[in-house]
């Protein structure tokens, strides 16, 4: 019976960990996209067009990124414990790793770009253009904050998985 436990458990370990680095990797990839596209872009256009299309991407995106967001945080906080209870304690601390850029990155969203965000919304038309300008600024900071957590959490789950034995 102990070596079934062990054996389910690997398996277990094996598909919560392919599906934690599948959807960190999404969340780097939709990160990676906003540095080298969308926010390069917002900068191209009007000011007033600006507000308009963030208002608009950030009504589409305030629905399913938190679920998202929070179920890559259990997965991972689910993979660092299960590791760590198998005896996987290198791979368990980079799972530590990326939980903790999941964190962090989850609290400056709240603290930092939603207040923009709702900001954004509730500017006039006729708003200034140096106001939506420095919104926009403000976006880009934060943003490439989270772009460079993504980064690292990613990195920390593939530098993991890597010495992860799969047999």
């Amino acid at each position: 019976m102990h070596a079934y436990i062990r054996v389910t458990m690997h398996i277990a370990n094996v598909l919560l960990l392919t599906l934690t680095v599948l959807l960190c990797g999404a969340y780097f990839g939709m990160t990676l996209f906003c540095q080298i596209g969308l926010l390069p872009a917002m900068r191209s256009i009007e000011p007033q067009a600006f507000i308009q299309t963030w208002r608009t991407i950030d009504g589409y995106m305030d629905r399913p990124m938190p679920p998202f967001k929070l179920t890559l945080l259990a997965l991972t906080a689910a993979n660092t414990v299960t590791l760590y209870l198998t005896g996987q304690c290198s791979l368990a601390s980079c799972t530590a790793i990326s939980f903790l850029c999941g964190v962090i990155a989850l609290a400056l969203t709240i603290t930092r770009q939603i207040p923009v965000n709702k900001r954004i919304a509730a500017l006039p038309p006729s708003a200034a253009n140096s106001l939506a300008l420095g919104l926009l600024r403000s976006t880009e900071v934060n943003f490439t904050v989270r772009f460079l957590l993504a980064l690292l959490a990613f990195a920390a789950l593939c530098i993991g998985v890597t010495h992860y034995p799969v047999h």
